[in-house]
């Protein structure tokens, strides 16, 4: 605190979104899935201290010049306790309010009631997984904001193999390289009900 008012101090991640870093590098599938795996593992230890980030997207994981993805921008995040609890007076979400980024939003943060939880976030990692294989969506998320989030809300997503782009290079994996392990992980992260998801 200097003079009545607060700020923190925070380490400079000298980086890169992280979809830019797989697509400048050109990065297989493996590789792919090998940085997700580093960004479950820091989101789920922001879970196991008790947060939830609410707001995963590439531009919030930045890739720093050892290759190293850092999970950043906190702003939206909220304690596990008041997630559970969405009357405490800690909360800062207005109930109908829909928080977070539309691509990567839940079925359960678009219909804007809040019921968040860590399989809110397993969510988004999956939404960010799909897009680093595909360098899409797995919904249309285009067009009016209302239809895209009933889209997310009702619409089943598309295949890992149907995403693809084809033709000329396009810095993306391969159909190939997209195996039918990596579609039933991407699946189970994307299902409509979080009790489908995987859990942690």
């Amino acid at each position: 605190t200097v003079d009545g008012r607060h700020y923190y101090v925070m380490q400079y991640v000298d980086g890169i979104p992280v979809d830019d870093h797989a697509l400048l590098n050109a990065l297989s599938a493996r590789a792919r899935v090998a940085l997700s795996i580093k960004i479950a593992r820091a989101v789920s230890r922001a879970h196991q201290r008790g947060v939830i980030h609410r707001d995963l997207k590439p531009s919030n994981i930045l890739v720093d010049v050892d290759g190293e993805p850092q999970v950043l921008d906190f702003g939206l995040a909220k304690a596990l306790s008041t997630a559970l609890e969405p009357s405490s007076t800690e909360s800062v979400s207005l109930v109908g309010h829909v928080v977070g980024t539309l691509p990567y939003l839940s079925p359960e943060q678009a219909t804007g009631f809040d019921a968040v939880d860590v399989r809110s976030d397993v969510y988004a990692l999956g939404v960010i997984l799909f897009e680093l294989l595909t360098g899409a969506y797995p919904y249309d998320v285009h067009g009016e904001r209302e239809d895209a989030r009933s889209r997310i809300i009702r619409e089943k997503p598309r295949s890992l193999k149907e995403s693809v782009s084809t033709g000329a290079w396009t810095g993306l994996p391969a159909a190939r390289e997209l195996d039918d392990d990596l579609q039933a992980i991407v699946s189970l992260a994307l299902a409509k009900d979080r009790e489908d998801r995987y859990q942690s």
